[in-house]
Formats: structure tokens, sequence, C-alpha cells
């Protein structure tokens, strides 16, 4: 565990915040590289990453701080630290949707063209927001005490939030590994498949429903190996019945999507 990665004085930098500013312009690169291909010029991906940024880390913020609410009740000004690390998926990426779909409202633009477009940037920056989740000790895994098998070959000593170290499941680092796998595959997909237009190709958010399908099944899966707070619905966290959801409904999406484009033929 290194929250801190240097210090200067009085001047901290946090291992968490360069984790997530380096996933924030890789992403932002990506997505602006993709928004060309599908005839969308870098300025309006840009101006809408930033919205979608500042509304997804708050968003995810508020659900990191209710997520762990009984820590934060103790230290309510640590809420507001965003730059220490915490912030939920869920949180960050309802948030985030919300506001790329009323800036698309607003601005006259395709919504599906520009999730397409981030869905690749989105799992790139997440490789680094687990990474840095892993360095600040946030969503880290159950004590695998006792474990055999697979599952002691997925356990590494890692710290919680608390910075208390024990055999632990590498959550993070599967997390992190997951999303690497599925920002290689999106483009591996995109680059076989030509963009949405008259030509032909994949139809309209076919990367985006992609992406959520593999990322929402993934850490749908992964949330059973979580030792961090939640708030639970019956046997599963909260988290996971939004995983659940969505993954369901990317798949509902990709099934009508596939089943009306083989109708046009």
């Amino acid at each position: 565990m290194h929250p801190i990665l240097l210090r200067f004085g009085s001047v901290i930098i946090y291992t968490y915040t360069v984790f997530l500013d380096v996933g924030l312009v890789c992403g932002l690169v990506v997505a602006c590289l993709q928004g060309k291909r599908r005839g969308i010029v870098p300025e309006r991906i840009i101006d809408a990453a930033l919205w979608t940024m500042i509304a997804g880390i708050a968003g995810g913020r508020v659900g990191y701080v209710l997520a762990n609410r009984e820590y934060f009740a103790e230290n309510f000004r640590e809420a507001f630290y965003v730059w220490e690390g915490g912030l939920t998926f869920q949180g960050a990426f309802l948030a985030g949707l919300l506001a790329l779909f009323l800036y698309s409202a607003y601005h006259k633009l395709p919504f599906l063209a520009l999730a397409d477009a981030a869905a690749p940037g989105l799992a790139l920056g997440q490789v680094f927001g687990w990474l840095g989740c892993l360095m600040s000790g946030c969503a880290y895994g159950l004590e695998s005490h006792g474990a055999t098998s697979i599952l002691a070959h997925l356990s590494l000593d890692l710290p919680d939030i608390y910075g208390i170290n024990a055999p632990r499941f590498a959550t993070q680092p599967l997390a992190s590994a997951l999303s690497l796998a599925i920002f290689i595959l999106l483009l591996w997909v995109t680059r076989r498949r030509r963009p949405p237009g008259p030509q032909g190709g994949p139809f309209p958010g076919f990367t985006f429903a992609l992406y959520l399908l593999l990322y929402a099944s993934g850490l749908f899966l992964l949330e059973f190996t979580r030792g961090d707070e939640a708030t639970y619905w019956g046997p599963w966290r909260v988290s996971q019945w939004l995983y659940l959801a969505e993954a369901v409904s990317a798949l509902i999406f990709l099934a009508f999507q596939s089943t009306s484009s083989l109708t046009k033929l």
C-alpha cells in the first residue's frame, strides 16, 4: 500500500490521484481517436468528456461515501478528499452516463455514437483507476485465510482501507486485468468492424453495449470477493444488483439490435 507517491514539504501527491489523472488522459486520447472514426470532431469529444468526468467523479465519490458511511460518519471532512482515493463504479458510471446523454441532447449529437467512442477509453481509464485503488487500499478483497486451490493463487498480502495487511483476494488487480482485457477486445472489434454508417458495420451502440455486458458481468462476480463495507439487498450488494441489471440490459439491447439488423438484410 503506497497511498502517498511523493511529498514535498507540506505538498502531498497521492498515488490514487496520479493513477486517476493518467487514466483520464489516456481514456480521453482513445475516445478522441474513436470519435474521429465515427465522424465526431475531437473538440466535441473533449467537451463531452469533461462534463462526463466531472459528473462521474462527483457521482463516484457520493457512491463511495455512502458505501463506507460508518467510516465517513466519524471522518466527515474526508468525504471530500477525492484525491486520497475512493470512487464507486456505479456512482461514476450512472452520473457520467446521464451527463453524456444531456450533453448529446443539448448539442443534438448522436448519443450512441458518443457512447461507442467513449467505451474503449472508459475501459482503459478503469485499468488505472483500479491500480490507484490498490495503492490506496479501497475496494479491498476478503481475507482468504485457509483458501485452497485456485482461490489461494488469487490472493495476495494486501491492506484494507485502514492499512491493515492480511492475505486477501486480489480484487483490485483482477478488476484492473479485466478492464485491460476488455479494452484490448474493444479495440480489436472496432478495428475489424467498420463504424456504423450507410456502408454497414456494427450498429450504433454495439461497442458500448459490449463493454457494459463484459464489465458488468465480470464485476458482478468479483463483488463476491470484496471485503469492504457495503449496503446489501438480500444476499447481494446493491452494486451487484445494479451490475446484473446493466448486464441484462446490455444483452437485451445487443440481441434486439442484432435481430433488427438481420431483418433488414
